[in-house]
C-alpha cells in the first residue's frame, strides 16, 4: 500500500481541571490509499501517533473522524466518517508514541452524488483524552482530564 507523506500537525494539549498539565506533543498523521467499494463506502486507512499521557492518567477517549469531496459531473460527491472508542467501547489507537493504524470507513452523503475512482481532497482530524478514574463512580467520570488533537491541512489522494 502506497502511503501518503506524513504530515507533522499542530496539535493542541490542555487541562480541564485544577491540575498541573504537562505539555504534549502534537498529533503526526500518515493516510493511506483510500479504498472505494460500491461507490458510496470509502475506507480510509489512518496511521495515527500520539504521545502518552502522564502515567497517572487513564485514557478514556480516542477518535479519528475523515471528510471527503469529490467532482462528481456538475456537482461535489461528499462523505464523512469517524472511528471511536471509550468507556464502554475498545479505543481505536492508544497514545503511546507508536504510529498505529486505524481503518477509517466514510459512506457517502446519501443526498448527494456517489463517488467514483480518481482524485478526491480528504481531511483528516484525531482526538485522545485520559484522567483519573472516579473512584466508587460506576460508568464515564474522570477527574483531571487532558486532551491531545489535531487536523491535518486537505490533501488529494487517488481512490480505486
Amino acid at each position: 500500500m502506497r502511503k501518503a507523506l506524513l504530515l507533522a500537525v499542530v496539535g493542541a494539549a490542555f487541562a480541564v481541571a485544577a491540575s498541573p498539565a504537562t505539555a504534549v506533543a502534537p498529533f503526526q498523521f500518515e493516510l493511506g490509499t483510500p479504498d472505494l467499494s460500491a461507490r458510496v463506502l470509502i475506507t480510509v486507512p489512518v496511521t495515527v501517533t500520539c504521545q502518552p499521557f502522564d502515567s497517572s492518567l487513564t485514557m478514556f477517549l480516542a477518535s479519528v473522524s475523515v471528510s471527503v469531496e469529490q467532482a462528481a459531473g456538475t456537482g461535489i460527491a461528499r462523505g464523512t466518517g469517524t472511528t471511536s472508542g471509550g468507556s464502554s467501547t475498545p479505543l481505536p489507537f492508544t497514545c503511546n508514541g507508536t504510529p498505529q493504524t486505524v481503518s477509517v470507513p466514510v459512506q457517502a452523503d446519501p443526498a448527494g452524488r456517489p463517488f467514483h475512482g480518481g482524485q478526491a481532497v480528504f481531511r483528516a482530524s484525531a482526538s485522545a483524552g485520559a484522567g483519573i478514574p472516579c473512584p466508587g463512580v460506576p460508568g464515564f467520570c474522570f477527574s483531571n482530564q487532558l486532551f491531545q488533537s489535531g487536523s491535518i491541512a486537505p490533501q488529494v489522494l487517488n481512490m480505486h
